[in-house]
């Protein structure tokens, strides 16, 4: 018999903290292959080439700041599409305010829970 074998759907996750990085992989490897950019510039170039299912942004961080990465990739052909989640230290209400185009759903601040996490990523891939 023949078994179709189901792939995890990917996940970037563009954070300057290896902390924040090992938290998510802790609360999503179970059920996602979770991918890790240390920058914003790692993040452009591995949403192009990695296609991943949904990114995990920060919105403070080095080389290419979490608004400027926001913007890249809700404009880039590869990456238009590609639901983005921004994690923050900030109100939803800042981080709205620094990223143009940015919703509430969108928005997790730090420290998340892992049930609020998992539950935000649910939604951002159906």
């Amino acid at each position: 018999m023949c078994y179709k074998t189901q792939m995890k759907k990917r996940i970037l996750v563009v954070d300057d903290d290896p902390t924040i990085h090992a938290l998510l992989r802790a609360y999503l490897q179970k059920d996602y292959d979770v991918l890790s950019a240390q920058d914003g510039l790692q993040g452009l170039m591995m949403a192009k080439q990695a296609k991943p299912d949904l990114v995990i942004l920060d919105v403070q961080m080095p080389a290419g700041g979490g608004s400027s990465v926001f913007e890249k990739l809700k404009i880039m052909t590869d990456t238009c599409t590609l639901p983005i989640l921004v994690l923050t230290g900030s109100t939803p209400e800042e981080a709205m305010s620094r990223v143009p185009g940015l919703t509430p759903e969108q928005v997790l601040t730090k420290p998340t829970p892992a049930e609020t996490l998992r539950a935000a990523v649910a939604r951002a891939l159906s």
